[in-house]
This record gives structure tokens, C-alpha cells and sequence, in this order.
């Protein structure tokens, strides 16, 4: 059991680096973010998962008017160098409209409520090979935040293809000069879910990173991750990253990845009646070799798996720490259960694997 010192040791830890992020990423924009108030008007999220996964949103039209959102944009939002995004429905046209690009420099300049959509899907589609640094479905630009908030995020996603399903569908770049990179952002009610019958990759942030990109300042305060596995192969189920698992054969690989600052505190949880399952805190699977770096890391919410009778390999870890090493200052709060086959009672994944490893290790 965990001593009262050794919890209160944890927590102040876990705070003390939100407090850095957070305040790091009111540094970054030239306006601090404006505090996020959920219309009650707001459209609730699909009672059933989409069938396709790629559906054109509908408040993506250029003929409809813009939603309400809940904070007006920055006093710079027409300055700022880049594509400014300013509202949900500007959001949901990057990568569909020729003018939101997604090779694109974007700022967010307004905290924006998601839920005042109809639907939205990944941006960069969910649908895309695994380990690709470029295409047609690859976010390959930038995203800064400038410490806004997105809230209302809901992803229903359930395909019998190859999917990666978050915020970002498919993230990556094959070019060190040219970097892809989403900073300084803070998410907040976020609800991914999904019946895998393919191979697919889950969470809120990424679906997958590949190649030449920096994931910093990313604060996910509240929401869950929630997916079925019911014949397919769950490459990755996590808050941040689903999977990295850059295709070598592209040239690159994942240790031009780096990952810092992050604070997670959402559940996540994955039920496996198919084949492979790999479920953890902060990024489902890292595959095909080391990722570059991954520093200063919080991770607060729950991991739960649960295996069914006649489910396939599975693999489970509590958060960074366990599932990833050799990173500094780490700091992990959450709790991990399994639920064997038959429904046995949840039990503890088992202590934390550490390595001397100076980087992230694949599996």
C-alpha cells in the first residue's frame, strides 16, 4: 500500500509540473485563454458510432454560418502569422477545405466548443496506413494552442478498416527542416470511442505520430478513451498518442519524435474480443524502434482492460512510467486494472518496469 508521504509526494509533483505547463502555455500566446462555459443549447454527441469514419462534417460547409463559441478571439487573431483558427467550424476544415491545408501553420486564437457541431471527424481523416510521414491524410503542419482550450470533443468511430482516430487523425512529416508539431493546447471534455473490426489506433490527441514531429505542452484535463476490440487488432488505446510506429521503409524513423510536457487525466479503457490489444496511459504502443525523447510527464487517470473469453494477446500498463522509461522527471498518479477471461475480479497490472535506457523503449 502506498504510504501517505509517498502519495502526497506524487500529487505535489503531479501539480507542480501542471502549474509549469499551464502557465508555460499562457506565456506562449499574447492573450491568456478564456475560460470555457458549455452552452446548454450545445448538440449532444451521436447516440451511434459513425459508419464512416471519413464523413464530410456538416458544419464544415462554407454556405453555413459559423456556431456560437464561448470565447471571443484573441485582440491579435487577425495578426497572428499563420492560419488563425478562430471557431469549431474553421477547426473542422483543415485538410477538407483548400485554404485550411494540412501542411498548414495554424493558431488557435478563442477557446472552442466542439459540441456545438453536429458531428466532427479526425483531422486528416481516420482512415490512413500505419507509420506514413506523408499523404494525403497527414497532418504535416503545425498547431499551436497559445494555451486556448478545445472542449466538447466526441469521436465515435467504428470501421472495419484501417483507422487512427484523436483530435489528429494521422500526424507526421519526413522532412527535418519542416517539422510537424502541436504545442500549448488544453483539451477538456473529451470522449473517444469506438468498436475496432480492423486495425485501428485510439486517442484524444494523435491517432498516430510519425517522423519529424514535437508534441509539447499538451494538457488533457478531463474525458475518457473507450474502445471494443471485437476482431480486429488494437494497435494502440491511450490519452495522447495511440501509437508511434514510423514506416522505415520511408526513410525515418521515430527517434526524430520528442514528447514534453504533458498532463493527461482522463480513464482509459479497452475490452479485447479480437486479436491484439495494447492498452496504456499516455501512448498505446510504440513500435519499430525507439522514440527520440519524452520529458517531463504527468499522467493521473485510469487504465482498464478487460479480456474476454476467446480474445487474442493483450497488453496493459498503467501509464508512462511502466510503459515507457529512461525519461526525467516522471510522475504518475493513476491506477491500472485487469479483468482476466470470464470477468475475474479486476486485479493490479503488477509494479512498474524500469530499464537504464536513456530513451523510450518499443515494443
Amino acid at each position: 500500500m502506498m504510504s501517505a508521504r509517498s502519495c502526497h509526494t506524487r500529487i505535489l509533483a503531479a501539480l507542480s509540473v501542471l502549474a509549469l505547463l499551464l502557465a508555460s502555455c499562457s506565456s506562449e500566446g499574447k492573450g491568456k485563454p478564456i475560460s470555457v462555459a458549455p452552452p446548454s443549447s450545445s448538440v449532444p454527441a451521436p447516440s451511434a458510432p459513425a459508419e464512416n469514419a471519413d464523413a464530410e462534417p456538416a458544419a464544415a460547409d462554407e454556405d453555413k454560418p459559423a456556431p456560437v463559441i464561448t470565447g471571443q478571439p484573441d485582440a491579435d487573431a487577425d495578426t497572428v502569422e499563420g492560419i488563425a483558427i478562430k471557431n469549431a467550424a474553421e477547426l473542422a476544415k483543415i485538410g477538407k477545405n483548400p485554404k485550411y491545408p494540412l501542411d498548414g501553420d495554424y493558431s488557435l486564437v478563442a477557446d472552442i466548443d466542439l459540441s456545438t457541431l453536429t458531428t466532427f471527424t479526425p483531422i486528416g481523416g481516420a482512415e490512413s496506413e500505419s507509420g506514413i510521414v506523408s499523404g494525403p491524410n497527414v497532418f504535416s503542419g503545425t498547431f499551436d494552442g497559445r494555451g486556448h482550450t478545445i472542449s466538447g470533443l466526441r469521436l465515435a468511430v467504428s470501421s472495419g478498416k484501417r483507422v487512427h482516430v484523436g483530435l489528429f487523425g494521422s500526424v507526421g512529416s519526413d522532412d527535418e527542416n519542416d517539422r510537424a508539431a502541436i504545442r500549448n493546447l488544453i483539451l477538456k471534455d473529451v470522449h473517444v470511442r469506438g468498436n475496432a473490426n480492423g486495425t485501428a489506433c485510439y486517442a484524444a490527441l494523435c491517432g498516430q505520430v510519425s517522423g519529424y514531429v514535437d508534441i509539447d505542452n499538451i494538457a488533457i484535463m478531463s474525458g475518457s478513451v473507450d474502445v471494443v476490440n471485437k476482431s480486429g487488432d488494437i494497435l494502440g488505446i491511450a490519452a495522447l498518442i495511440g501509437q508511434c510506429r514510423t514506416d522505415t521503409n520511408t526513410g525515418v524513423t521515430n527517434k526524430p519524435i520528442h514528447i514534453s510536457n504533458i498532463f493527461t487525466n482522463i480513464s482509459v479503457s479497452g475490452t479485447n474480443r479480437g486479436n491484439k490489444n495494447y492498452t496504456s496511459g499516455l501512448i498505446g504502443r510504440i513500435r519499430g524502434g525507439d522514440i527520440g525523447s519524452l520529458t517531463n510527464i504527468v499522467q493521473l487517470g485510469t487504465v482498464t482492460h478487460e479480456e474476454k473469453a476467446g480474445g487474442g494477446n493483450h497488453h496493459i500498463d498503467p501509464g508512462a512510467v511502466c510503459m515507457l522509461h529512461g525519461f526525467s522527471s516522471p510522475s504518475r498518479a493513476g491506477t491500472c486494472r485487469w479483468k482476466g477471461t470470464g470477468g475475474t475480479s479486476p486485479k493490479d497490472c503488477g509494479p512498474c518496469r524500469r530499464s537504464s535506457s536513456t530513451a523510450p523503449s518499443s515494443r
